[in-house]
């Protein structure tokens, strides 16, 4: 299993434990709008509480990651 987690107003917290024949994924953000800017994924979103829920499918030759992702009380920037 791996965790991670941050303190302050950017809160994160991040596990991968193994779950089958895969391996389970879970992230959280207090600032939703800060993880996707800083995953270089969208520089216009500010705010927001952040879940991702998901899993590896481990029994291929590519580990393919399916889930969902809810992002909630966000802002955008320059809509």
């Amino acid at each position: 299993m791996l965790q991670a987690q941050s303190g302050g107003l950017e809160r994160l917290q991040a596990v991968v434990k193994p779950e089958g024949n895969g391996r389970a994924v879970s992230v959280r953000a207090a600032d939703g709008g800060a993880l996707l800017r800083a995953l270089g994924v969208l520089q216009t979103v500010d705010g927001g509480q952040f879940a991702l829920d998901g899993r590896y499918d481990d029994s291929g030759p590519v580990s393919l990651l399916s889930g969902t992702v809810d992002l909630r009380q966000f802002h955008v920037r320059e809509a």
